[in-house]
């Protein structure tokens, strides 16, 4: 008995210490990839060959591998990224034809312009919030009608340049000063370097305001993606952007920062992001004529974006925000009100339905806010507080075709 346990003793012992071994075994954890890939479980194998990256002889097969599991999930994103990775450690004369062609299959599954145009309309029952003016909060709400039409193309090429243009109008019923035309082109390049994915571009766009005047801006922007297998991808993005008012909107003149961190991932038929961003805007604060307008605030937002592919012709995303912004204040002008904080809860529903083999969608979108502002009057010595709170609904339908 006493030879029995210790016999047993020595096994236990060994299986601490040799079991590690095991597991860590580049080839066994590749075998238990395949293993896990043949069964469906395409996030295991993700982990599994993820940790075989970096070993010599397996590493640009694991690398190969994971792009394989990406692309069954639907990443196809991802998939790419693997695949040149593969592609640059490949040795193997094989396996560098079969990356190739693989890659070659994505380019050609991949049109070189995509876009769509689009027509809708809707109604805003609190005309006074829309986002495309500054928020005075004078006046009864009211409700009104609006229409919009938008189009947008994009261009990929090989090499990893994107060239993007958009155009959106919206015009409403009865109040002509909210109405604005929106156009911007932007071009975007990316390449991978190790296991990051970077990215630089530049941007224009103009606006044409109801009110009178075009308003400029032009940008740049670096950004970076990292795949972590199985995991998703991390995403950090900065956009510098330069803003011209015009109308003699000088207040409107200066620069805006903007620092987005996130985690975007896919699972089954739900895509899904999550993000921090915080804003900070440089200008003057201050008109021709004297009024003070706060234009300078400094913006947190906290955000996700849920997409899910309910079926192949039925699509539904959820985009729920909180935002918050801090305003300066730099003058004081009379018993004018001016902004000192607000916070904004939104919430986008949108519903698309495509049919079988056609290019046309037909889609609903439903935003619900809620606004909390809390503003100064008179001086500073002798001011008070007060708070403003309101709610917003928008509906709207719309139809458009891609090509």
């Amino acid at each position: 008995m006493a030879r029995l346990l210790g016999g047993l003793l020595v096994v236990i012992v060994l299986a601490a210490f040799v079991g590690p071994v095991w597991a860590d075994n580049p080839t066994e954890r590749f075998n238990q990839g395949v293993t896990e890939y043949q069964a469906g479980e395409y996030r295991v194998a993700e982990r599994a060959f993820a940790a075989v990256l970096g070993d010599p002889e397996l590493g640009a097969l694991a690398a190969f591998n994971l792009g394989r599991a990406a692309g069954q999930r639907g990443d196809w994103a991802a998939a790419e990224y693997w695949w040149r990775r593969a592609q640059q450690q490949a040795r193997a004369e094989r396996l560098q034809r079969l990356v190739a062609s693989r890659l070659e299959e994505l380019e050609h599954a991949r049109p070189a312009v995509t876009g769509y145009m689009q027509i809708g309309a809707g109604y805003d029952s609190d005309l006074t919030l829309d986002n495309a003016r500054a928020f005075a909060g004078d006046g009864d709400p009211f409700l009104d009608l609006f229409g919009h039409a938008a189009w947008q193309a994009r261009g990929t090429r090989r090499d990893g340049v994107v060239a993007q243009g958009s155009v959106y109008h919206r015009s409403h019923g009865s109040e002509g000063d909210y109405d604005f035309t929106d156009a911007a082109v932007d071009v975007l390049r990316e390449r991978p370097v190790g296991r990051v994915e970077l990215g630089y571009g530049v941007g224009a766009g103009a606006m044409n305001r109801g009110i009178g005047g075009v308003d400029r801006r032009v940008e740049g922007q670096v950004q970076g993606r990292w795949n972590s297998p199985g995991r998703g991808w991390l995403v950090a993005r900065y956009r510098l952007r330069a803003h011209r008012g015009g109308n003699d909107r000088g207040y409107l003149d200066g620069l805006e920062h903007r620092l987005r961190l996130g985690v975007e991932d896919r699972v089954g038929a739900l895509r899904w992001l999550a993000y921090y961003q915080v804003e900070h805007h440089d200008r003057e604060d201050w008109s021709g004529n004297g009024a003070f307008v706060s234009y300078s605030p400094v913006r947190q937002r906290l955000g996700a974006r849920l997409a899910w592919q309910a079926a192949p012709a039925w699509s539904l995303t959820a985009r729920p925000e909180w935002v918050h912004a801090d305003y300066r204040d730099r003058h004081d002008y009379g018993d004018d009100r001016r902004r000192r904080t607000d916070t904004r809860y939104r919430l986008d529903l949108m519903a698309i339905h495509q049919p079988a083999g056609r290019a046309w969608r037909l889609g609903a979108q439903l935003r619900l806010e809620h606004i909390d502002d809390l503003r100064t009057y008179g001086t500073v010595e002798e001011g008070g507080l007060e708070t403003y709170t309101a709610q917003r609904a928008e509906v709207s339908l719309f139809i458009d075709r891609s090509f």
